[in-house]
Order: C-alpha cells, then structure tokens, then sequence
C-alpha cells in the first residue's frame, strides 16, 4: 500500500505567437498520524509515504513564420516544487507501530518544473539576422519536512523493518535556446568581423 498526498504543477502553455506560459507551482500535501493516550495503539500499514511537490514544466516559446520578428520569444519558467510534510506523533504512553512489510520510506520532495525552450527564428532571408529565443529557467524547490515526535510515548517498527527518510530538492533544468539567423561582416581597415544573430541561450 502507498499513501500519497503529491502536488503536481500544471504545464505552462505554448506559444502560438509569443514566450511560453509559466508552468504551474506543486505542492505536496500534509500526511498527519497522532496518537494520544497511554492504551492509543496504531497500525499504520504502508511502504511509501510521499508529500512531494512536482512544478510543471513551462511552455515552448514560438514565432509565427508570417510575422517578422528579429527576437525570438523565450521559453516560459518552470513552476516551484514544495515538498510537503509528514509528521508521526505520539503522546502519553502512545505506541505507533510501522509496518511496511519489506521497509518503509518516508519521503517528501521538492522537484522543479523544467524551462520551455526559446523559439526557433529563421523563418526570414537568411542575410538577415535574427536571434533565436532563450530557454526559460528551471523552477526553484522549497524543501519539505518529516517530523518524529513521541511525548512519553515511542514509534517504533514491526519485525525489525528499516525506515528511509528522504527530503530531497531538485531545481528544474533550464530550456534549450532557439535557432536564429547569424550574419557576419568583414571590416578590411579594421581587421574585425562583427557577428550578430544566432541561437538563444541555453537558461541555467
């Protein structure tokens, strides 16, 4: 048996004509056990309990081929994932009791939406330049919080099971940069080429 109470972030929406949508925050849920009371008895029988938050992904960004445009549009932000919280509390002489079968893991995570990716832009005479748009960023992570409390009272597992606890947090990655058209001239008195146009930036 899983308990899960897990948050998932909508996908940002892509672009017809302009930078994608931002994708939507995650927020893991509140999973709370408490028992109160010297002859309270608890038997809580699962292997995985997850409170994770999951942000979406963002929207690719895009230029309409019939439109000039000299920048492309940028990929939208990934949404935030907060990581939930699990808490075990026993008062009073309580006894709570863990049994997972093959161990127990106690998990909440904090995992970021990716970026979308910028708009391609070379739709136009390739001796004109263009840039391609950025990809957006990774969301950001709010960590989550697995809490053990016994008042006078113990938690315990059955058969000697093992207990994980994980509070992990992972950013998004950012997207990839749109392809532009990039030109170049040649300056004799000088010696310099200057270049100008190309491909978005990769979003860190």
């Amino acid at each position: 048996v899983d308990l899960r109470s897990e948050g998932y972030g909508g996908q940002g929406g892509n672009a017809l004509h302009g930078a994608g949508g931002r994708g939507g925050d995650g927020t893991g849920g509140v999973a709370l056990f408490e028992v109160i009371g010297v002859d309270g008895i608890a038997s809580l029988t699962s292997n995985d309990f997850s409170v994770s938050g999951f942000g979406g992904r963002g929207g690719d960004g895009r230029v309409d081929p019939g439109i000039a445009t000299p920048i492309g549009f940028d990929g939208g932000m990934g949404g935030q994932g907060n990581g939930g919280t699990i808490e075990l509390l026993t008062n009073d002489g309580a006894l709570s009791l863990l049994n997972g079968g093959e161990g127990i893991s106690l998990f909440t995570r904090g995992i970021g939406g990716d970026g979308g990716n910028g708009a391609d832009n070379i739709s136009g005479s390739s001796a004109v330049p263009t840039f391609g748009g950025n990809g957006g960023f990774g969301g950001m992570v709010r960590g989550g919080t697995v809490r053990l409390t016994a008042n006078g009272g113990s938690i315990r597992t059955a058969d000697g099971d093992d207990i994980e606890i994980s509070a992990d947090l992972r950013p998004g990655e950012g997207g990839f940069g749109g392809s532009g058209v990039a030109t170049s001239s040649f300056n004799p008195l000088t010696g310099a080429t200057t270049s100008f146009g190309g491909t978005g930036c990769l979003a860190a």
